[in-house]
């Protein structure tokens, strides 16, 4: 269910919360642990009866918001890894700023290209096609599939693997499925593994 409003820079999302979602929220949470355990169930119960739900609010156009924060700031540091590219960000977000206002810093990159391998791949370890479209992240084959993938690549590569995942929201989903199912156990067996 998705909800809009008359602004067009604002969606309100109402997801349902499914129940490992719900008992990984509650794990999150800082309480004693039969209490997150409580937490847990009563939250797993509720998403699978289809009564559980969050609701997320997404800015798609940060401009209008971000120039009463620059009105009222002396400065505004912005650090990212991930903002390139630069120059459509700084139209959108500064497109009031002098020019002569505005510093921009930004490094190289710090990994030799020759240190570094793209790949895409189709199909995972057993032959199942690692079809990662929205409407199949959520299949648990699709998972174990990614899960034993990963494995195998932390098996052949001498030092770190850097995975980057869409949304953290998928990426606590991968990691709650394979915590349970022991692929992060395995994975953590054979790299160290930082999140």
């Amino acid at each position: 269910l998705s909800l809009s409003f008359s602004d067009e820079d604002v969606r309100v999302i109402i997801q349902p919360t499914t129940a490992a979602a719900a008992a990984a929220a509650a794990a999150a949470e800082d309480k004693p642990p039969a209490a997150a355990n409580a937490i847990a169930a009563d939250q797993a119960s509720a998403a699978s009866a289809g009564r559980g739900s969050h609701m997320r609010y997404i800015l798609l156009n940060a401009a209008r918001h971000f120039g009463r924060l620059l009105a009222s700031a002396r400065s505004v540091v912005l650090v990212s890894g991930t903002l390139a590219p630069i120059d459509g960000l700084k139209a959108q977000l500064f497109p009031d700023l002098p020019a002569d206002r505005l510093l921009h810093f930004e490094c190289g990159h710090v990994v030799p290209a020759d240190q570094l391998l793209a790949v895409s791949i189709g199909r995972g370890p057993s032959g199942r096609t690692l079809n990662l479209r929205h409407e199949n992240r959520n299949d648990a084959a699709v998972i174990d599939e990614l899960g034993q993938l990963l494995l195998n690549i932390a098996a052949v590569v001498p030092e770190g693997v850097v995975v980057f995942a869409p949304s953290f929201g998928y990426l606590e989903q991968l990691v709650n499925r394979w915590s349970s199912s022991g692929v992060m156990m395995r994975l953590k067996q054979r790299k160290q593994v930082f999140r």
